[in-house]
């Protein structure tokens, strides 16, 4: 009797330092861990480590991410992308102690939050207890109870980290929890996604970088603290320094063995970055025309145009497609000038190594029919 193997799907993985792209091919229940170690190889050739290698999602509509949990379903989650759009990726990025957020199971601090109806910005004191955000107009006392102006449940909800923010947000750094719904996304239009996105999803913001990550780590720890049925997976990052804002509670529970040791982990290997051999892409080759997605991020790269690279990434160029965009395009999608510049100089290189390389193949070809005696006739030859 034949076991039946369940088909292998495509995934891609890019290297979040190389810009490299890796493709696997996984089966239905592949977790993140898996795909994360298939993807990085045996431990022993990255011992060696600056930080903590992550899995995360990265979407570019709407423009949100977050690391996947050890135990999520590749496959499942890249199904739940939004439908008919480009950018949607996987990346593997080596996140250092400094950039990720201590979990705190008792966490408050003063955030800004997005209002659903009017979309206005206000700053409010929250605290996180049980799954519940709880805000508050002023800090409320032991002396002098107050009700919370809102609860904001965060059993059953993403939490992503905003890409970009808008010219209206009160501070640079956002994040938002996303509901479990279905399907997780429209189809498209991309319009039709980001109004959803903007209509569904709770935004907050705040000054650092610090404070977001400590945020987002203890939503992410009181969900799966609550083992609930509809508790979203994700990820408890590595701790680091303390928010600014934050009271912290009494966590000397053994719940926090696990965090504590990959914390650890990453402290002493911080300064193992100068010891470490980095490995380099390879050359690229000097033909563009030959260049796959993965080359034309490496030339972004080597040309200082990192700031294209999600949108190349997502309209999927490959070398060849180079020498028919121009740069003008881009002067409407929120590039300078000087980027503009920049880009079409580098273009213009690829169109003058082309037209080398077609000369050289000429001059070859000429020279190879002129080996075999096969010259063609000039055109003001006459036949005897």
């Amino acid at each position: 009797m034949s076991i039946h193997q369940s088909p292998l799907e495509p995934v891609d993985i890019v290297n979040g330092k190389t810009d490299f792209m890796t493709r696997l091919k996984l089966q239905p229940g592949t977790t993140a861990k898996r795909a994360l170690d298939m993807f990085l190889g045996p431990p022993e050739l990255r011992q060696h480590s600056e930080g903590v290698w992550r899995l995360f999602e990265v979407l570019e509509t709407p423009p949100v991410e977050r690391p996947l949990s050890d135990d999520e379903d590749v496959l499942q989650v890249k199904s739940n992308w939004p439908r008919g759009l480009f950018g949607c990726r996987f990346e593997a990025r080596e996140v250092g102690p400094d950039s990720v957020g201590r979990a705190n199971r008792a966490l408050s601090g003063v955030l800004f939050k997005r209002g659903g109806s009017h979309k206005t910005w206000k700053r409010r004191f929250f605290t996180l207890q049980n799954s519940e955000l709880m805000y508050y107009a002023k800090y409320p006392r032991a002396d002098r109870p107050v009700d919370p102006l809102g609860v904001w449940p965060c059993d059953g909800g993403l939490v992503y980290s905003l890409r970009t923010m808008k010219k209206n947000s009160p501070a640079q750094f956002g994040f938002c929890i996303k509901p479990i719904t279905a399907p997780m996304w429209p189809v498209e239009p991309k319009e039709k996604i980001l109004e959803f996105f903007d209509n569904t999803c709770r935004f907050i913001c705040v000054d650092n970088e610090t404070v977001r990550a400590d945020w987002m780590a203890s939503i992410v720890f009181s969900q799966r603290r609550g083992d609930k049925a509809n508790v979203a997976p994700s990820v408890i990052p590595p701790i680091s320094s303390a928010s600014v804002l934050a009271n912290q509670g009494d966590d000397s529970g053994d719940e926090y063995e696990e965090i504590e040791k990959t914390h650890a982990a990453a402290e002493s290997s911080k300064t193992a970055l100068a010891a470490k051999k980095i490995v380099e892409p390879p050359a690229l080759a000097r033909d563009p025309r030959t260049w796959d997605s993965t080359e034309v991020l490496q030339w972004l790269k080597e040309k200082d145009l990192q700031e294209f690279r999600d949108k190349f990434y997502a309209s999927g160029f490959v070398g060849s497609q180079l020498l028919t965009i121009t740069s003008e395009p881009f002067k409407s999608k929120g590039f300078s000038e000087a980027q503009c510049r920049k880009l079409a100089a580098a273009l213009e290189e690829l169109h003058t190594t082309v037209a080398a390389i077609t000369e050289e193949e000429d001059e070859s070809n000429q020279s190879t029919y002129m080996s075999m005696g096969k010259i063609p006739a000039s055109s003001g030859s006459g036949s005897g």
